[in-house]
């Protein structure tokens, strides 16, 4: 998974900006209703030309990922579905050969707060720092929790203050600062029993088989910026690959994950 543009890789360039756009949406990396970076500030961070990145915003707004408002700017878009039937399932599919879904995925915040950055993300991402801004949040379609996802932001806190809460408007920049700084990401995806904390909130047994998806981010410097940790319950949630030709005799997945049916 990258932020990086390429233009010799076989999908056109706009493609390539829509799937990145599109799977930070998807993993609320932009909030739902945040402010989407500006034209100019997209074009300069992925080195593409304005054309380029007004296709993409208009490929996300035709299918209801974002909202533009005439003198206020572009948002993502936040919009709610009915109930989950039995026996279906959220996919999570990576690749540019299906249209985006048009069902909204809804995301509760738990809490926030500054605490000491745990052992397990220090040993992932070294350089991560002893301190932290930690997010938890719950996912849900149509009313129906399906991920409970744990954010940790690099940044200049006081891991001494002990754990307390933390406005808003601080979780967003932490937030803008990964939307603009990120160069490369990594994801590791890993099955795990659900530990008391996932399985109150996704309304499952203590020990029953979890899906983790564990993303790492990068910028240019290889400097850690954001460690994230969101767990899925497997019964309703599945990944997807599309494996595309690279355009160099090889293969690639382009990162896009769609909530579809």
């Amino acid at each position: 998974m990258t932020t990086k543009i390429d233009s010799q890789g076989g999908v056109a360039r706009y493609l390539q900006l829509y799937a990145t756009l599109s799977q930070q949406l998807a993993d609320g990396i932009i909030d739902p209703g945040a402010i989407m970076p500006s034209e100019p500030s997209l074009a300069r961070k992925y080195r593409v030309s304005r054309t380029t990145v007004r296709r993409a915003l208009e490929r996300l707004e035709g299918e209801g990922k974002i909202v533009r408002r005439r003198g206020s700017g572009t948002y993502a878009s936040a919009r709610h579905a009915g109930p989950l039937k039995p026996g279906q399932r959220i996919s999570q599919r990576h690749g540019l050969a299906h249209p985006a879904g048009r069902i909204a995925v809804a995301t509760r915040r738990l809490d926030a707060m500054f605490v000491a950055t745990p052992a397990a993300v220090q040993k992932s991402m070294p350089g991560f720092g002893a301190s932290t801004l930690m997010v938890r949040t719950l996912k849900l379609l149509r009313g129906q929790a399906f991920a409970v996802a744990t954010r940790y932001f690099t940044g200049p806190y006081d891991g001494g203050s002990s754990a307390h809460r933390v406005s808003p408007a601080v979780i967003e920049r932490a937030a803008r600062r990964v939307r603009e700084q990120t160069a490369t990401a990594e994801q590791i995806v890993t099955a795990m029993a659900a530990d008391a904390f996932s399985a109150r909130q996704l309304a499952v047994a203590a020990s029953v088989p979890l899906l983790q998806v564990r993303r790492l981010f990068y910028d240019r410097q290889r400097s850690p910026l954001e460690y994230q940790d969101a767990r899925y319950r497997a019964d309703l949630f599945e990944i997807r690959m599309l494996i595309l030709p690279d355009g160099h005799g090889d293969f690639s997945v382009t990162g896009n994950p769609d909530i579809t049916r």
